[in-house]
Formats: C-alpha cells, sequence, structure tokens
C-alpha cells in the first residue's frame, strides 16, 4: 500500500470476498485504497463529510483498539439516507490510524475535499428546526445562541472544508431536510441584518454579540467568491482567530490545505517539516509574503528578522475577515523586497482621514478630536482580539496601533499593503531605517483609513 494512499469507503460487492467490511445506513461498505488524491480533471465521484466529533467516544467500527467519535455512525447514516453517495470520505474511516501515511493524509485534506464531488456538513441536534425554517424561507434563528455555541462552526477544519469545496451541504444529524451552502449564506445574513435592525447596532457590533455566526457568514461569502488555493495566507490567518483546534498544528494544517497543492510522490523528509514552516514555504513559494504582517516571534537569522521563526506561533492582530490578493514580494539572499506598498507619513490626520474615522465609529465629523476617536477605535479594535498598544500613532492618512509600545515611534517607518485591506484600514508594518536603504523590521500594527492610491516598492531586513 502506497504511503501516499487516499481511502474511501466505497459499496461492497460479492467479488469482495474477505475484505473488511461494515455496514452503515443498512448498506455494506467496504474501505478502498487508490494510490493518491484525484488529479484535477480525473472523474472520481466521492462525498466528503464535515462534522464535529464532539467529546464522546466509542471503538472503532473497523480499529477495535482504536476509539473514534460517538457521532460518526450517525453523521455517516445521515449522509447515506439523504445523498446516496457512490462512495465516502469521512475521516474516522479513511485517515490512516498513524505514522507517515497518516501525516501525509492530513497534509493532503485540502486536496480531497476539494476533489470530492459533494462536501456535506452534518451539525447538531440544534441546527434542525433552524435549517428546516431556513429551507421554507423563515429567517427566525431563534436557536442563534445554541448555532453560535456550536463545536462545528468554531473548529479550524471546517474553514478548510467549506473553502476547498465545490458543491456544499448542510444537514442536520438524523434529519432530510438540506440546505445548499448559498441557501444558507442568505439565510444566515438576513437573519444577521434584521438582528442588526431589531438591536439598534451597527455590524461591528453585531460580530461581538454572534462572532461565530459572524465568521460562518464570513466563510460562506469567501466560499462563494474564492477560488481554491488562491487566497492570501493573512486572510486565512484572520479566518481562523476565532476557532478551535485540538492540537497546536492543527491550524497549520488546515490553511496549509487551502494554498498548497502537494504533489503524489512528494518526498517523506518533506512532510517532516513543522507545519508553521511548511505554511511560510508553501506562501513563499507562491510569491505571497502576507504572513509578514502577522503577530509573530521573528527570526535571528540576519537579513530574514522580517520572517515569522518556524518554533513560534502566527496570527492576525484582528480577528475581522480580510481581503484582497496578499503581499507580492521579492526574496534575496540579504533581504525581502515588499511590492507596492504605501508610505504612511506620520503628521496631523488629513481631513479625508477624519471623515473616513469617523463615518467608521459613527461619530459626528464636527466634533473629531484625535484623542477621543483613537480611544473609541482601540475600544472597537479590542473587540476584534486586538491586543496591542492602546495609544495611537497619528499619520496624515489615519491612526496606527502597533502591536507594542515604541519609545522611538516618531522615528519609525510606517507602511501598509496596497492590496491586503479590512473594511476599516489595513495591516501595517513598523520599520526602523537601516543601512544601504534597507529598512528594519521592528512591529506590526493594524492602520485605520482609507486606502492609500499609489505603490511602490521597500527592503525590508
Amino acid at each position: 500500500m502506497s504511503r501516499n494512499c487516499f481511502r474511501l469507503l466505497v459499496r461492497a460487492t460479492e467479488e469482495d470476498g474477505t475484505a473488511q467490511t461494515l455496514v452503515l445506513g443498512g448498506v455494506k461498505w467496504r474501505l478502498g485504497d487508490w494510490r493518491s488524491v484525484p488529479a484535477e480533471g480525473e472523474a472520481l465521484d466521492f462525498t466528503c463529510v464535515s462534522y464535529s466529533w464532539g467529546h464522546a467516544f466509542v471503538p472503532h467500527a473497523l480499529r477495535p483498539d482504536s476509539l473514534m467519535s460517538a457521532r460518526t455512525l450517525g453523521v455517516a447514516e445521515t449522509v447515506i439516507a439523504s445523498f446516496a453517495p457512490a462512495a465516502l470520505w469521512i475521516d474516522a474511516y479513511c485517515v490512516p490510524a498513524s505514522g507517515p501515511a497518516r501525516q501525509d493524509c492530513i497534509r493532503r485534506l485540502g486536496a480531497i475535499y476539494a476533489s470530492a464531488s459533494r462536501v456535506v456538513a452534518v451539525l447538531s441536534a440544534p441546527w434542525a428546526p433552524a435549517l428546516e425554517r431556513l429551507a421554507q424561507g423563515d429567517h427566525n434563528l431563534s436557536e442563534v445562541d445554541l448555532l453560535d455555541a456550536d463545536d462545528w462552526v468554531a473548529r479550524v477544519w471546517t474553514y478548510q472544508e467549506i473553502f476547498n469545496s465545490r458543491d456544499m451541504q448542510f444537514i442536520a444529524e438524523g434529519t432530510r431536510v438540506s440546505l445548499s451552502a448559498m441557501e444558507l449564506l442568505n439565510g444566515v445574513g438576513n437573519f444577521m441584518t434584521e438582528r442588526e435592525r431589531a438591536l439598534g447596532i451597527d455590524a461591528f457590533a453585531l460580530k461581538v454579540l454572534h462572532p461565530r455566526l459572524d465568521a460562518l457568514q464570513d466563510l460562506l461569502t469567501e466560499w462563494q467568491i474564492g477560488s481554491y488555493l488562491e487566497r492570501p495566507v493573512f486572510q486565512l490567518l484572520s479566518g481562523m482567530g476565532t476557532r478551535d483546534s485540538t492540537h497546536a498544528d492543527d491550524r497549520y494544517h488546515a490553511m496549509l490545505g487551502m494554498i498548497e497543492e502537494l504533489p503524489g510522490d512528494r518526498a517523506l523528509d518533506e512532510t517532516r517539516i513543522p507545519a508553521l514552516e511548511a505554511l511560510l514555504r508553501a506562501s513563499e513559494a507562491k510569491g505571497d509574503f502576507s504572513f509578514v504582517y502577522a503577530v509573530a516571534p521573528r527570526s535571528k537569522v540576519a537579513g530574514q528578522r522580517w520572517r515569522p521563526a518556524p518554533e513560534g506561533t502566527l496570527r492576525a492582530p484582528i480577528i475581522w475577515h480580510c481581503f484582497g490578493s496578499g503581499q507580492g514580494g521579492t526574496l534575496t539572499p540579504t533581504h525581502l523586497r515588499l511590492n507596492d506598498i504605501a508610505m504612511r507619513r506620520q503628521g496631523p490626520l488629513s481631513e479625508g482621514a477624519k471623515t473616513f474615522i469617523c463615518e467608521w465609529l459613527g461619530i459626528a465629523t464636527d466634533s473629531f478630536a484625535a484623542r477621543d476617536a483613537g480611544e473609541q477605535a482601540y475600544r472597537r479594535l479590542r473587540d476584534a482580539a486586538f491586543d496591542g498598544a492602546a495609544q495611537a500613532i497619528e499619520c496624515e492618512g489615519g491612526l496606527l496601533f502597533a502591536q507594542s509600545s515604541h519609545a522611538d515611534a516618531a522615528d519609525l517607518e510606517i507602511v501598509t499593503p496596497r492590496d491586503l485591506a479590512w473594511v476599516h484600514g489595513a495591516p501595517a508594518l513598523l520599520l526602523e531605517r537601516g543601512p544601504d536603504g534597507v529598512a528594519l523590521f521592528r512591529d506590526v500594527g493594524v492602520f485605520i483609513g482609507p486606502r492609500a492610491a499609489g505603490g511602490e516598492s521597500i527592503d525590508v531586513a
């Protein structure tokens, strides 16, 4: 059996003889091995199942010495009853138990979900009445607090499984009513809009009230407009901010599956690279250096102080949805050249920047005071999990909140990407002027202000 095997549950036949089988949904299935994940354009009709394992376990149906989620059987039977799949991919059965094969499979989960004819998310029981009402055009999600706390909504793998799917369906365990991704997006979107209006709050306050449901709405929107393997890594970091993982590396493995297309004959040593380092390399190989704006311990290697340390952690400074094509750049032995960035000159706020900030905060422009606006902006960023310095650095084009305080902030250069943004601004770098025109990395931050015109390149060490 190939180390790179790809396994599916297929319907058993009399010719299968002594092959190990199990009965799901009244149908006998066997575990079949393929050499690798189907290549793009290769027809193989199978359904991937997305679900949360929960906290209850039972003996594994195919490996009695192992445990699996107590939900797996019910989840599988729900999919079989409603969709009658020709073949099934379910993690509990199809991911190898241990060793290099398991690691290799986890690295390929993104490709597996992208290759599936259909992905079915089997939600927990509290979703059943909500899905039934949404199917009837009723946007009343009276179970909103239960839905917001649902494990499936919050898990890191959900992000990858939706992002990479071609056809996404949703169903509650034990029911027959299903919704497409577009139907669920429309239903949740209408509910959130009506909820915002009924409570008299803005979209940012609603994010605080229902963070996970808001994140699901953002994710479904990104799925609708995005393409497999095309998202910049910083966008994924922003979307992963509130999500839960069982193992520390799950977050990076899930992101790898959204940006990296692994060849079938990948060398064993390459899959042993730590997950975070593999993520950085995959992003660099695509020419996307947007991870430079992430909060992370930095490398101590000369010329690479801008690069996150592979043994550290990586996260976006805030958890709100961002968009754009990423951060282009060119890597050299002595520095990184970042392309299409905007220099943000420090100084009094322009009238355009004041107007932009006031509209974002919902305050009157005629009573604008930089200090008061900065305090309000900081409180709003705190709602988005920002844990950096409270003191705003005033620039002509907006306000910058650095991750750390800097006594020499007035002497630092501030730059933002031209094609990576939140609705209220963009991530930022704080740089120290260095020798030979190469700036030295100092910190990251959140810039609040309108998009800058023009763009240039800058060298960072």
